[in-house]
């Protein structure tokens, strides 16, 4: 969960500094999010399912979501460091 959260995080910062119109954006966001469920092997179903269940246990989304943090910040401390995305 923490490696897809990861992914889906670098993602969003990635299609928000694109130039581009909010309905393309919107686009290119549901395309490349599919390619991460693909690259982790896991459905939007089952993701959205396992969201939900984290989600009513308010802990052990802050214990996901820390882990996320403190990945994403170890990963932009690291210069020319690049999380392989696709």
């Amino acid at each position: 969960m923490v490696n897809v959260l990861i992914d889906i995080q670098l993602t969003e910062g990635i299609v928000s500094a694109l130039p581009v119109a909010y309905d393309s954006s919107q686009l290119l966001y549901s395309l490349l999010e599919k390619d991460v469920f693909e690259k982790h092997a896991v459905q939007d179903s089952v993701f959205t399912k396992s969201m939900l269940f984290y989600l009513e246990d308010a802990d052990k989304m802050t214990r996901i979501y820390s882990r996320v943090i403190d990945s994403l910040t170890v990963h932009e401390s690291i210069p020319g460091d690049s999380l392989d995305l696709f």
